[in-house]
């Protein structure tokens, strides 16, 4: 594993952070932590509020459920290009563009009133969610600060 790791480490060198920055390190996994926070929060918000989406959006339960769904068709759907794209971009570019993305389709969730653009602004999270969701494990049993 050590050979392979000093491999990556050497042709993505920008992309990583030196294992012996440690206030980094911490300063990287709480933003890791804090991101899977606000995730999971993202994930769980559209059940919470539901009903009251159905009444504004004039929309069916089923189309409801699909919009909650959405995320989770980006997630699997990202799955599939995650890792050739990290292979191929630096993981810091993809990491800054995915985030950038991401903050894009919350903005446009959140000042949107048309049922398309939710759906599609929820498809767009749940990408760009893939990226983070992929490379966290890895980074944290790379670089997490050791207890």
């Amino acid at each position: 594993i050590s050979e392979e790791w000093e491999e990556l480490e050497s042709s993505d060198a920008d992309s990583f952070i030196h294992p012996d920055d440690l206030s980094v390190r911490k300063a990287i996994f709480f933003f890791f932590i804090m991101g899977n926070f606000w995730l999971a929060f993202d994930n769980g918000i559209i059940p919470a509020c539901q009903i009251q989406m159905m009444s504004d959006l004039q929309v069916t339960q089923g189309e409801i459920a699909f919009l909650s769904s959405a995320v989770n068709i980006g997630l699997a759907v990202a799955s599939l290009v995650v890792s050739p794209i990290m292979t191929l971009v630096k993981t810091k570019h993809v990491m800054v563009v995915t985030f950038l993305l991401n903050s894009a389709a919350s903005i446009l969730f959140a000042f949107s009133s048309q049922y398309r653009v939710l759906t599609l602004a929820r498809f767009l999270l749940g990408f760009t969610q893939a990226f983070c969701f992929i490379y966290a494990p890895v980074w944290i049993n790379e670089f997490s600060p050791k207890v």
